[in-house]
């Protein structure tokens, strides 16, 4: 890996340590970039598994238990 930058017209090339501390530096952004990432996803994935799975079934026996207890509320058989 080869790092370099340009500075007044020439090509300027980092050798040694400090090549390897910009590497460093930049696996430890992507790290935490990836990680925030990655949380999130499995935040939005949490939140849809919880509706799928407890707020959408129980919506429905809530609509049953309605349904079935209607006519008393209504007065007609």
């Amino acid at each position: 890996m080869l790092v370099t930058y340009e500075e007044g017209g020439k090509v300027v090339t980092i050798t040694g340590w400090r090549k390897w501390l910009i590497v460093a530096a930049a696996m430890v952004v992507v790290t935490v970039i990836l990680t925030a990432v990655v949380a999130l996803l499995f935040g939005i994935a949490l939140t849809l598994a919880f509706v799928l799975l407890i707020a959408a079934p129980l919506v429905c026996a809530l609509g049953l238990i309605a349904y079935a207890v209607r006519p008393m509320w209504c007065g007609t058989p």
